[in-house]
Parts: structure tokens; sequence; C-alpha cells
């Protein structure tokens, strides 16, 4: 079995790379509601990003 990490070249280009990420949602007649404050990443072949939201 291969790890999920071992196929992935340090040097690889990533198929997606977010840097200090940050979003913010109007609160209605309240402060604003901040989701993501500073998240980076970087998505490399073979992995899977997952992206879940409750409303």
């Amino acid at each position: 079995m291969v790890s999920p990490t071992s196929a992935i070249s340090p040097t690889s280009t990533p198929l997606l790379e977010v840097a200090d990420l940050a979003v913010s949602f109007d609160n209605a007649g309240g402060p604003r509601i901040q989701a993501v404050c500073g998240v980076s990443m970087a998505l490399h072949r073979q992995q899977t990003l997952a992206v879940l939201s409750f409303f």
C-alpha cells in the first residue's frame, strides 16, 4: 500500500495552491462573520480535497 504523500514529489507543481485565504460574510444588523482567516494549502496530484459547508 502506498501512503498518500509517498507518491508526491516535494518539487512537483501543485494543481491548486491557496495562500492566506480570508472569507467573511455580512451579518444582518450585526458584525461581519469571519468564516476563514489566513488559510494556506497546496493540492498535488493524487490528493483529494473535500470542502464542506453548513448553512
